[in-house]
């Protein structure tokens, strides 16, 4: 008897790029206004040092250079391995839920993507939003 399983899908949210998420910065990211619609790049990008690395891959750039859309996920399946230290989201202070977590590296393998889960998809969150 076959099983059947059932139908299961991961949306992962990443911005815009000018170069087709292949692992290198913006060619124009002064001009990717794209990107500012999310609350992180919006609060974090710098035009004038993203200008100086346009176009280049992230695995020649020195990871305190990498533009602020690493973290929103401009590396979509670029096509080489690269590692990124990592802070929990929810590790605010030592004494919250996440306090204990380290910053970690992680390793991110070629043609990968990273995802996150919202607040929106916690346990905690599902009778709030189910209202």
């Amino acid at each position: 008897m076959a099983q059947t399983f059932p139908l299961r899908h991961v949306s992962i949210r990443v911005p815009w790029h000018y170069t087709a998420w292949d692992g290198r910065v913006c060619a124009l990211p002064h001009l990717n206004g794209s990107c500012l619609k999310l609350k992180r790049i919006a609060e974090d990008k710098d035009d004038s040092a993203e200008k100086a690395i346009a176009g280049k891959p992230l695995n020649e750039i020195p990871q305190e250079q990498w533009p602020c859309c690493v973290d929103e996920r401009m590396t979509f399946m670029a096509p080489f391995e690269f590692t990124k230290t990592k802070n929990h989201p929810y590790n605010r202070d030592a004494e919250g839920s996440h306090g204990h977590f380290a910053p970690t590296q992680l390793r991110h393998p070629p043609f990968s993507a990273a995802a996150i889960p919202f607040s929106w998809m916690l346990v905690d969150s599902m009778e709030s939003l189910g209202e």
